[in-house]
């Protein structure tokens, strides 16, 4: 009899699973538009540009790297940094298809055997997400570069030791010259560093092995304090050189010397850090570290998991604060926990379901951004059909916080409650939409705060599909053909039927889905028409029996008892209170920007018009504008570049604004443009306009002058000007002195010897008017650039720069006035003094009978 019922409740199980998760297609949005070949996001006031993959749109596999190294599987731009003209991207390797292949196997292993479970399980996940994740299971992350002008993506740095899962690169950080990258494998951690100036050269500075396999290895919190790098990390015992296991910071001067110190562990976190892998976000311990008005502050996932029954309990993040004093050693006192330890504030801010928070400092304030753990409750799911949790996470929304110098605390957007009864800010719940489930990033950009979240919504939608009004626009045919797909998964199932489950169920469960078939126009609106929360209605009904329920007959009251105690009840009401907030949302990530902090508005609400984008990851301000990295598990993550012009059309800008060409060393001439959203129209010289792919080719940010093209001016003196003009904004100007080396080194050679003998009424005689001994003598001529440099002197330092025949179309000079320095450079002007000084004071010697006098 058990048998039977164990077998009635897979089955049960399962079709919950297969109707309410499977049922999903790939509906193709279009909000983006093409532009060059490119594409763009329309967004009034603002720039957005596709950089990765530029002619892909929604659905097509992107992942940053382009030829043989691409790979749809490099998910998350985990983390980024810039350094001179690139943006380093590290990334994370097909989190989530892992995540679900690996929960549905644990499910039927036991009832199929790995085998036949590893074949379910894959089909399952294809046909919840109609075949959108790559089954790569073996994580490779990479670090990749990407030119900020070019956009051309190179391959840093791929992991791949055998034997170790390394899932990506979650935090970077520059410090002192060189860049560092944590990656979080199972079982072994570790510190990238990598030589920008030494050809990108990669050395594994720290590397961390746990033993004891239930520790999470992930390293999390990454930051610079008091001259040293900190790092968040976990051990187990036979790690811990102290003696504590779990959760601690590491801290280090010389990262590449392998000396590290520990500045807090377990015991001075007061064991409160969730270590295990079983716990929330799968033992995020010490989550994120952020200096703050001389302290560093600490967040901590504190929500843990019983190892017997594998129940989870949620009790929200907690908040430290760290001081160092004179003699380096450590405090730390609990801000957010239990009030018997002594903290200001409740876990999680008084929001049970805030795992952890995300933290940045942004005009004077420490801003907290609230993180939930949907993942987790989303792959329960499959499992164990319970959508209790992932519904109280969607009901509880994400917050913002922040609090002053002086530790006080505001909550700036989300939903009010106990602890913080009063919104200050223009932003609701979930800061403005309930799928919205990480602040996963902030950024600041000209003076302006940017946050990008976290949206579930995509990945709820492959659960509720069936009744959120995503079917809506499917035609029958085509939901005919998805259940279909349902039934063949299910015959197979049939087919491959242990002892365990029943066939006559499975076989109850493909009549049922036969005769959804035969009703599919009705199911695709089922519930589309709800207006209040079905699972607030449930409540009010329970609310109101139990008020009325002593009155009434236990004949009545016995058959409600069971009804409302029942589970699968409570998770029908709980799978359609997420239907509600998911057919309200729009798929894709956030982006929102405030000019005081406080107030916020909706740059992107459905990440940059790609559903698939689920997450907005990582920020880097430029000069260029704002890289935006995307979390895409399904595709692949994405760059973007994003430019602010709501106050008005930016200028352009180019680098370098001179250059000097010598005819004797023919070359190309790059200029590096910060278009800051606009395009270049045109390159002009003398009013006329040069031919593109002729004089200049343009590869989006870098534009190159041929040097046939700088073949055809003359030798000069006197600068040309190109000019640079775009589609809004001031125009900028190139200007280009030609210079010819061989005829330097010719006169400079004769001009040595006369400059100490010549008769001084020669003009040649005279070192500051002579261009040949200008050059032999170190002079900031334009033959030689200026020291530093490499520019050739402003044009105001010729002698006849009123000349109208000066800088002519044929390149030539006729102005026969002798020339002076450039006053404004003192470091080129310098060895000229001293010459002529020198020089004045030999001929002073010999010739006394003419005073020194210069003609």
């Amino acid at each position: 009899m058990k048998k039977k019922q164990s077998g009635r409740r897979f089955s049960h199980a399962l079709l919950a699973a297969l109707t309410a998760c499977a049922l999903m297609l790939s509906l193709i949005m279009a909000p983006v538009y093409a532009v060059n070949g490119g594409i763009e996001y329309p967004s009034k006031g603002y720039t957005i540009e596709k950089l990765s993959h530029p002619d892909r749109g929604e659905g097509e596999v992107d992942g940053i790297l382009t030829g043989e190294n691409e790979d749809r599987s490099q998910s998350y731009a985990w983390s980024m940094v810039e350094y001179g003209d690139d943006i380093y991207i590290g990334t994370c390797y097909n989190p989530i298809y892992g995540i679900y292949y690996r929960n549905i196997l644990n499910m039927f292993t036991g009832i199929f055997g790995a085998e036949k479970a590893s074949e379910i399980a894959q089909s399952l996940v294809d046909l919840m997400y109609d075949e959108a994740f790559d089954h790569t299971l073996v994580a490779k992350a990479a670090i990749i570069k990407v030119n900020k002008y070019t956009y051309e993506p190179t391959l840093v740095y791929r992991y791949e030791e055998p034997g170790n899962n390394m899932s990506g690169y979650r935090m970077a950080m520059e410090f002192n010259g060189k860049l560092y990258f944590v990656g979080s494998g199972y079982p072994t951690a570790c510190l990238l560093e990598i030589d920008p100036e030494n050809g990108d050269a990669v050395d594994i500075v720290y590397e961390r092995t746990v033993e004891d396999r239930s520790v999470a290895s992930g390293i999390h919190g990454l930051a610079v304090f008091d001259g040293q790098l900190l790092m968040a990390i976990a051990t187990d015992q036979a790690g811990a050189e102290d003696g504590v296991a779990g959760a601690r910071i590491i801290a280090s001067s010389d990262p590449s010397s392998d000396n590290w110190e520990t500045i807090g562990n377990q015991e001075d976190f007061l064991d409160i850090p969730a270590y295990y892998i079983r716990d929330g976000i799968n033992g995020g311990g010490l989550w994120e570290l952020m200096p703050y008005n001389g302290s560093l502050y600490v967040t901590a996932v504190s929500s843990k998991t019983d190892a017997v029954t594998g129940e989870t309990t949620k009790t929200g993040f907690a908040l430290f604060k760290g001081d160092k004093n004179e003699k380096g050693n450590w405090s730390w006192n609990l801000i957010a926990g239990n009030e018997e330890d002594g903290a200001q504030l409740p876990y999680g801010f008084g929001v049970n379901e805030a795992t952890t928070c995300n933290m940045f400092v942004y005009d004077g304030y420490l801003y907290f951004g609230a993180y939930n753990d949907p993942m987790l409750d989303l792959a329960v799911i499959p499992a164990e059909g319970n959508f209790e949790r992932l519904y109280n996470d969607l009901a509880s929304g994400i917050n913002l916080y922040r609090m002053d110098a002086q530790g006080n605390f505001e909550l700036v957007g989300g939903k009010p409650n106990e602890v913080f009864p009063e919104v200050t800010g223009n932003l609701g719940v979930g800061l403005g939409n309930h799928t919205n489930q990480y602040v996963w990033r902030f950024g600041e950009h000209n003076g302006d705060l940017y946050i990008g979240t976290f949206d579930a919504g995509t990945l709820i939608h492959g659960f509720t599909q069936l009744t959120d009004g995503s079917l809506l626009g499917m035609t029958k045919e085509e939901f005919i053909d998805r259940v279909n797909q349902v039934i063949k998964v299910l015959q197979a199932f049939l087919r491959q039927r242990s002892a365990s489950v029943d066939s006559a169920d499975i076989s109850s469960m493909i009549s049922d889905l036969s005769s959804i078939v035969n009703e599919a126009e009705g199911i695709s609106t089922m519930a589309n028409g709800e207006e209040k929360n079905p699972v607030d209605r449930f409540n009010d009904f329970v609310a109101m029996y139990e008020r009325i329920s002593k009155w009434l007959p236990s004949f009545v009251t016995g058959p409600i008892d069971e009804f409302l105690n029942n589970n699968t009840v409570r998770q029908f009401v709980y799978y359609f209170g997420v239907n509600y907030y998911s057919m309200r949302s729009v798929p894709g990530f956030d982006m929102l920007k405030s000019t005081d902090g406080v107030n916020f508005e909706t740059i992107t609400n459905d990440g940059f018009g790609d559903q698939y984008n689920h997450g907005l990851r990582t920020f880097e301000s430029t000069d260029q504008g704002i890289f935006i990295g995307t979390a895409n598990c399904f595709y692949g993550a994405q760059l973007w570049l994003v430019n602010d012009q709501t106050q008005g059309s930016l200028n352009s800008s180019i680098n370098p604004t001179k250059v000097t060409y010598d005819v004797q060393k023919p070359a190309d001439v790059e200029v590096k443009m910060n278009l800051l959203g606009n395009t270049l129209e045109k390159v002009q010289y003398q009013g006329k306009d040069l031919q593109e792919g002729t004089d200049y080719t343009v590869n989006h940010g870098l534009l190159t002058l041929s040097k046939d093209f700088l073949n055809t001016l003359n030798v000069s003196r006197t600068p040309y000007d190109i000019t640079f003009v775009f589609s809004a904004g001031e125009n900028a100007v190139l200007k280009v002195t030609v210079v010819d080396s061989s005829e330097s080194e010719s006169s400079g050679s004769s001009s040595d010897s006369s400059d100490v003998s010549s008769d001084t009424s020669s003009d040649s005689s005279d070192v500051s008017s002579d261009t040949s001994s200008d050059s032999s003598n170190n002079s900031s001529d334009s033959s030689a650039p200026d020291q530093g440099e490499g520019r050739p002197v402003d044009p105001s330092s010729s002698g006849n720069s009123n000349n109208p025949t000066s800088g002519t179309a044929d390149g030539t000079n006729t102005s026969s006035n002798k020339d002076t320095p450039n006053t404004g450079d003192k470091a080129a002007i310098l060895p000229i003094l001293l010459l002529s000084a020198s020089c004045v004071g030999i001929l002073a010697t010999t010739n006394r009978g003419r005073g020194g006098k210069r003609r």
